[in-house]
């Protein structure tokens, strides 16, 4: 995903479990953090320790962050190195499926 160098982070603040960030075309993103052991497994005073950038979020005492195409994507909010997950299992093997699919964006031919 490629965003619009017009588009930039303007504020963001963290509460429970939920990041809200603002956005200079107006837009606030509610971000559920649940999922990210990074940040929830840190001390409070270490998750609120963080640096807005126009295009990410960084986390100073965790030495981690957000990037604003990441906030913007659809990709999954999870920590998956996690295997806390119910159905630990079960998930590795509908990964690995997802993995062998062939790219289907590619021509036929490229596919041979």
């Amino acid at each position: 995903m490629h965003t619009s160098p017009e588009l930039s982070i303007i504020s963001a603040t963290l509460r429970e479990n939920n990041l809200t960030v603002s956005l200079s075309d107006g837009r606030i993103i509610n971000y559920p953090i649940s999922g990210m052991s990074w940040i929830t497994a840190a001390p409070p005073e270490q998750q609120q320790d963080f640096a807005v950038t126009e295009w990410e979020i960084y986390w100073r005492q965790i030495d981690d962050g957000l990037t604003l195409e990441r906030i913007l994507s659809s990709e999954p909010r999870i920590d998956f190195t996690v295997r806390q997950l119910p159905n630990w299992e079960r998930f590795q093997e509908v990964i690995a499926t997802r993995q062998e699919r062939p790219n289907l964006s590619k021509s036929p031919a490229a596919l041979y």
